[in-house]
């Protein structure tokens, strides 16, 4: 990849790395597939996971490494970045 972001596409990237990551919690918590097995009242659930939950939390390690990443990445940026406005600290004055 290697090209610069500017702060705006790395904020979207994160958030769209965030539902991903919450998707995917999501997905394994409700990762179970119940089969019944038996006649009757001899009824025996056994749930099955549908995917592999091992993958699933490589891809949600992998998802939270790049989430801090970017992070600390949109941190440094904003630490270095001088806004181009000068406050006026009159509008917080009391009400007289």
């Amino acid at each position: 990849m290697g090209e610069y972001l500017t702060i705006n596409e790395a904020l979207v990237i994160l958030n769209t790395l965030r539902e991903r990551h919450k998707e995917l919690a999501d997905l394994r918590d409700t990762n179970r597939n119940a089969r019944v097995y038996g006649i009757r009242t001899d009824k025996e659930y056994v749930e099955q996971p549908t995917y592999d939950v091992k993958q699933i939390d490589k891809m949600m390690a992998a998802l939270s490494k790049e989430i801090r990443k970017i992070d600390a990445a949109i941190k440094q940026a904003n630490a270095n970045t001088k806004v181009d406005h000068v406050f006026d600290e009159t509008v917080l004055d009391a009400i007289e």
